[in-house]
């Protein structure tokens, strides 16, 4: 059960926030962040089989790495084609034995990566406390990848992260937070060509806590997110790493980025901010406003995001928004029906608008020219990605489901 979403004011601070402090005190958290239920019958009966064929790249190196795959670019792929004749696939399980609980995907041209928790089938089947932490995201992490090509085998990177669910690819690493303190965030990275079993490499510790979302803006420029609130850019091409607050609210804060720009709203703010410029300083706080919603819904968006023609904004009142790119105010785009459950996630190509919902939810491809929506899955799904490949996502039902990744392939 979600809590109810406090108000929300939406304000630009523009500050430095004072450099990078290193915390040194073991962990310990004050406030445990809200997540959905994670009620339900454990469903012990579901297959959770391995994919039969390993892995095995074309394109490994002479250590056996892989070779670095392109970023995404900053906006939708033009090129990409649809998939109208497919059928969604299972990119990958969790180990033998285990379950895992996925959270946020990046992508490159080669390799899918995520960030996961996990338990083990006995764990599971006790549906004790290891359940409810792993499945809320304050267990300890593993940073798994696998290639895109058809019969790879997943790979565990690194493993034992304190309480990780978001990662973000930039240059040649993938980076992701772990939580040292009740409130410290230490930064890491691996190269994404690495070979597993890796080994972190420090980036930054900040005295910032529970840091639960990171994306990248641009080359060596990555947002993120304290406590479901706060929005801050961290510079990695700086030695320390600069750290700059752009944005302070109460919870639920959302993000998207697009071209040169990063959007952000808030779910009881009825305005979208966008920060632009080199450095993403020239912040203004009303760019685009949504009209009033229904009595007791809530007026800001859960979810956003942008294709560098225009924003769109999931509210929780079963519609779709959408505003260009130059701002103004808000038009309904899609009246999506409450059959679609509780969104929490928004990807975008050139083709459809994708939205994830947790949950008794799914995943849901929305045409952008003629707005027929097509469900790709039915289940609890916390965080949809797409690229010019495909769209990608985890299913994070509390059963021996969980963990299994999927695909659709253009």
């Amino acid at each position: 059960m979600l809590v109810k979403m406090r108000a929300i004011h939406l304000a630009s601070l523009l500050a430095l926030a004072g450099g990078i402090v290193v915390a040194c005190s073991t962990y310990a958290s004050d406030d445990e962040q809200a997540r959905p239920d994670a009620g339900g019958a454990v469903d012990a009966a579901a297959s959770n089989d391995e994919p039969d064929a390993p892995s095995a790249s074309d394109d490994a190196g002479p250590d056996g790495s892989l070779a670095l795959g392109a970023l995404n670019p900053a906006c939708p792929d033009p090129t990409a084609g649809t998939f109208p004749s497919r059928s969604k696939e299972v990119l990958a399980t969790p180990p033998a034995g285990e379950v895992e609980f996925p959270f946020e995907i990046d992508t490159d041209s080669r390799s899918v990566f995520w960030a996961a928790q996990a338990i083990t089938i006995a764990q599971l089947d006790e549906n004790g406390s290891a359940v409810i932490d792993a499945y809320n995201g304050l267990a300890r992490s593993r940073i798994r990848r696998v290639s895109k090509e058809p019969g790879a085998q997943a790979e565990t990177l690194v493993i034992e992260q304190q309480r990780t669910t978001t990662i973000a690819l930039d240059g040649d690493y993938v980076y992701w937070p772990v939580a040292i303190s009740g409130s410290a965030t230490a930064i890491r990275r691996v190269r994404r060509d690495c070979v597993a079993p890796c080994t972190p490499e420090p980036v930054a510790d900040l005295d910032v806590a529970a840091v639960d979302h990171l994306q990248r803006l641009a080359d060596g420029k990555l947002f993120f997110r304290r406590e479901n609130k706060d929005g801050y850019l961290l510079d990695v091409t700086t030695t320390p790493p600069g750290v700059t607050k752009l944005t302070t609210t109460n919870p639920f804060l959302t993000a998207t980025t697009a071209g040169s720009d990063l959007f952000i709203g808030a779910s009881s703010e009825d305005t979208i901010g966008r920060a632009s410029g080199p450095t993403f300083s020239a912040f203004t706080p009303g760019w685009a406003k949504l009209p009033a919603p229904s009595s007791g819904q809530e007026k800001g968006p859960v979810t956003l995001g942008a294709d560098c023609t225009a924003v769109y904004a999931a509210r929780w009142d079963d519609a779709v928004w959408r505003v260009e790119s130059d701002g103004g105010t808000f038009s309904r785009w899609l009246d999506a029906g409450a059959d679609l459950g509780q969104l929490v996630s928004t990807s975008i190509d050139a083709h459809h608008v994708y939205l994830a919902a947790w949950n008794a939810g799914g995943v849901y491809a929305i045409d952008k020219k003629t707005r027929s929506m097509l469900t790709l899955h039915k289940g609890n799904v916390w965080h949809v990605f797409a690229d010019k490949d495909g769209v990608y996502w985890g299913e994070h039902e509390r059963s021996v489901e969980a963990g299994k990744l999927y695909t659709l392939r253009r």
